[in-house]
């Protein structure tokens, strides 16, 4: 690794992004002690004093005696540094030299300009100098390099996933494409660029290669079930060829002098995105666990993180695949790529490996467990930033393994549009109805795609009473949460459980409605009982054109009663028993069962004809394999199975919201119980309290220890928690809440206001400095 040091213009990419991408002002300081010591040829350049009185980010010693150095990490780099060196300057005797050092790119004409003002200000008492991120990284990278010692380790991630090695394993390989490809905000543009990152990959190494070598080497790298057909690359030679990245001759594709120059411009900008995404999960988990987590603490999450996350999308790449060709092509199913055992995982499996990672991590318990829960969120949640950051690579990933199959599959999947129907479970006809839901944007283009295109889309009776169900119980919600409206979003996918409730509160978020029109929004969906589904049909007919699902025949009585029986015992397994769960798997076994009943129907009238159930329901998926009687490959496909075979066809593009399928299709359990809920709410409503939701499963930890101190011996827990809710017990339970908040160690809303009144102080006196 240090051989590489100083040696190429991508290491000085690298050292230039990791400083500007800095959030920790201390290591940043220290990296300018160390360029300003440096620069004035190796004299001493002492640390801030402990007090951080003097304003003083280093302190020359020796020779050096007289040079200050003030560092930031704002951008607003003329108030900050008046009010540093006007600080400085009222503290200092005979200060002969200051250095002012920006994380933030500062162009020559740019650092004149400064030192000028800057100057003018202290009266030219002493020489200014002024540098940013540019000039930092050009003389921190030289050896023994300070910009190797203090960022290590993001260097050596950067030069691991951009370089191309021969030697790197698939999922590295999988990366290094994805990141270089994810520019794009739609599918096509991301699928456009994969083909043309994949071709230049093969011809990197300067081998002149036939059109039918370079499709089998494209294959082979990217490990494709099926060689990808010459007609598939061809219209993005010829744009390689037009933009003179690469050059044909005889009949023998090259890459170009100039193909290498944007070649390296796109590794910079891939560096680029690496390094702002791994800001970005950083972030996120600190926002979300309410505290900061160290550098070296960051870099050991970031390892696990970015390798789990590499073998998650391959392998999700690779089963989309797989599932699209048995529904295109049934009798010559792909088969996904063999792989190591121990490598192989489900999503659910994958999702709780990599929570179960990170925490382990961390030596603290209590850490431990807020980031396992900060690690599920944000991969359920799917909202903010980080989310669309690692959105973006899953759908380039994806691309990636489904290279040509828009080619091979163009004709099957025209035909399967107009030969199969589809029909819509609770939780995609929820999404496509409330755009609150952080699936809508799929379920809408899953519809509205698919009936464009001539097919049909339907709904099942059981499905519009779960429906009508859940807008018939959104009074209560609104109710408890009318005075938390709007929120954040993190606030209205973690403090309310309806959707109809989290889809006007995003409505009132952006001034589209008011929280006087709720009576009039739920009045759209809201029957005379609890089960009338009328006007829910009535609005995905009118809105959507969906039809309602015949019910099934006596034909197919024995196995709606089989898949009942099986869906019972299933979620007995899991853990799950009582009244809602054989209610439950009872409509769910009548819309199996209806569906099956509708295949029939349909190959009688033309052979092959199919309907496919769009649901994310584990158990439905099961009870399909086990009982599958039509034939099919299976019945029952997720979202983002559809949304990629969708995104197949010529002309359809689907943005990012819709890709969030791709990034995992698991639902959120909102609460625990109807204690957490409740408690949860009463924290957000407090004037005095601030939990960072990734605290909550310490909190309820807590919470149920203090109800079980308090209660009989051998009282089952859910009797504790029904009981603290009750009017005499209510006084009890929020006193066990404030104790559990206090060891929580939550932020009170007084020192946040306290934080923000001290950074307000503080632009107030860059203000008068300037004065």
């Amino acid at each position: 690794m240090d051989d590489l040091l100083g040696s190429s213009a991508f290491e000085a990419t690298i050292s230039q992004k990791v400083i500007e991408l800095e959030t920790n002002a201390v290591r940043f300081e220290t990296l300018c002690r160390e360029v300003v010591s440096r620069i004035e040829g190796g004299a001493p350049i002492l640390p801030t004093s402990t007090s951080w009185d003097m304003g003083r980010d280093g302190v020359g010693a020796g020779s050096a005696r007289g040079i200050y150095v003030c560092s930031s990490l704002r951008d607003d780099v003329d108030s900050k540094a008046l009010a540093d060196i006007q600080r400085l300057i009222s503290t200092t005797k005979n200060p002969t030299k200051i250095y002012f050092c920006s994380s933030h790119p500062i162009s020559e004409h740019r650092i004149n300009k400064i030192i000028e003002a800057l100057s003018r200000e202290i009266d030219d008492v002493c020489e200014i100098l002024c540098i940013g991120c540019i000039q930092i990284a050009e003389i921190g990278i030289r050896k023994p390099s300070p910009i190797h010692k203090l960022y290590g380790a993001e260097i050596r991630d950067c030069y691991r996933t951009i370089k191309a090695d021969p030697d790197d394993d698939a999922d590295i390989k999988g990366l290094r494409l994805a990141l270089l490809a994810a520019t794009g905000d739609d599918s096509l543009v991301i699928r456009r660029e994969v083909y043309q990152i994949a071709i230049t990959d093969v011809l990197i190494d300067r081998v002149k290669r036939t059109a039918a070598t370079l499709c089998l080497h494209l294959s082979e790298n990217l490990r494709l079930a099926t060689r990808i057909a010459i007609e598939a690359v061809n219209p993005h030679l010829e744009t390689l060829i037009d933009q003179k990245v690469i050059s044909l001759d005889n009949g023998l594709y090259c890459i170009t002098e100039e193909g290498f120059r944007d070649r390296e411009e796109k590794e910079a900008k891939a560096t680029t995105r690496l390094l702002v995404g791994r800001t970005m999960i950083r972030d996120e988990l600190q926002k979300s666990i309410g505290g900061q987590i160290s550098d070296q603490h960051f870099d050991r999450i970031w390892t696990i993180f970015e390798s789990k996350i590499s073998q998650y999308f391959t392998q999700k790449g690779e089963l989309l695949v797989s599932e699209i060709s048995a529904l295109t092509e049934p009798a010559s199913a792909l088969e996904v790529p063999e792989r190591d055992a121990a490598k192989a995982t489900t999503p659910l499996s994958f999702l709780g490996d990599l929570a179960e990672a990170v925490a382990g991590t961390s030596s603290n318990e209590d850490q431990r467990v807020e980031l396992d829960t900060a690690v599920r969120d944000l991969f359920v949640d799917r909202s903010g930033p980080a989310a669309e950051w690692l959105v973006r690579l899953s759908a380039a990933y994806i691309a990636a393994c489904a290279l040509g199959l828009e080619h091979t599959c163009s004709g099957a999947i025209s035909r399967l549009l107009s030969r199969t129907e589809l029909v819509l479970d609770t939780d995609v006809a929820l999404s496509t109805i409330c755009e609150g839901e952080p699936e809508s944007a799929g379920a809408n283009a899953i519809v509205s795609k698919w009936v464009k295109n001539g097919g049909s889309v339907f709904v099942s009776a059981q499905v519009l009473e779960e429906v009508a169900y859940h807008a018939s119980i959104a009074q209560r919600d609104f109710d408890e949460v009318r005075n938390l409206l709007p929120g954040s979003e993190a606030d209205r996918l973690h403090l309310i459980s309806n959707a109809f409730v989290r889809t006007f509160a995003g409505l009132v978020a952006k001034s589209q409605a008011s929280i006087g029109h709720w009576s009039g929004f739920i009045s759209q969906f809201r029957g005379v009982d609890n089960r009338d589904s009328t006007r829910v049909f009535g609005y995905l007919n009118s809105e959507y054109s969906i039809k309602m699902l015949p019910p099934r025949s006596t034909e197919e009585a024995a196995l709606e009663r089989s898949v009942r029986a099986y869906l019972i015992e299933t979620a007995e397994a899991d853990g799950n028993s009582g009244f809602n769960a054989q209610d439950k798997a009872t409509r769910d076994a009548q819309l199996y069962a209806a569906i099956v009943r509708r295949v029939k129907l349909l190959r009688s009238q033309q052979p092959g004809a199919t309907c496919l159930l769009v649901s994310s329901s584990r158990r439905l998926q099961k009870a399909d394999r086990k009982f599958g009687q039509t034939g099919e490959v299976h019945l029952v496909v997720t979202m983002a199975t559809m949304l990629h075979l969708l995104s197949l066809l010529p002309n359809v593009s689907l943005g990012l919201s819709a890709m969030k399928a791709f990034l995992f299709d698991d639902r959120r359990t909102r609460f625990s119980s109807e204690l957490e809920r409740t408690l949860l709410r009463v924290v957000k409503s407090s004037r005095e309290v601030m939990l960072p939701y990734a605290k909550r499963g310490l909190l309820m930890r807590s919470v149920r220890d203090g109800l079980i101190a308090d209660g009989k011996p051998k009282t089952p827990l859910n009797t504790l928690e029904r009981d603290s809710l009750k009017p005499d017990k209510i006084s009890r339970t929020i006193e066990i809440l404030g104790q559990s908040l206090d060891k929580v160690v939550v932020t009170t809303k007084t020192e946040m206001e306290l934080a923000l009144a001290n950074k307000r102080i503080e632009e107030l006196e860059a203000r008068l400095a300037r004065r």
